[in-house]
């Protein structure tokens, strides 16, 4: 959320910038102009590019949970039904279906923990940060 919050107050100023700067243009300050514009072009280039790197982080950690867990979650939900027809059709080999369906469960589980963990990579601990943001 804060990150959100803090593109968004980045591009906000970035457009006051612009304003003021078209402003000044309309005025016909044009030396004024020229200084100020080459500045805000630079900020805003800089303020631009880190706003998409990190929205773009944003975007790949969303889809990779997002992604991950319909996978883990698919496959859990067939497991449990494979292992409650199993049990309706043989009640005697209940304990062992639910020894072998909770086993497979976990790996499924750890599978969306990955997808959880490559998420807070991109979110926190990105590898790109450094190169992106000097």
């Amino acid at each position: 959320m804060f990150k959100v919050f803090s593109v968004l107050v980045a591009f906000a100023l970035v457009m006051l910038e612009s304003a003021k700067v078209f402003a000044a243009n309309i005025a016909g300050n044009s030396l004024a102009v020229s200084a100020a514009a080459h500045t805000v072009a630079s900020s805003h280039a800089e303020i631009m590019s880190k706003s998409l790197f990190f929205g773009l982080s944003a975007l790949g950690g969303g889809l990779a949970i997002g992604l991950g867990v319909i996978g883990a979650g698919v496959g859990m939900g067939s497991a449990v039904r494979g292992a409650l027809e199993s049990m309706g059709r043989n009640p005697a080999m209940e304990k062992k279906l639910i020894v072998w369906m909770i086993t497979g469960m976990a790996i499924m589980e750890s599978l969306a923990l990955y997808a959880l963990l490559i998420t807070f990579i991109l979110f926190y601990a990105n590898p790109f940060k450094a190169i992106i943001l000097k």
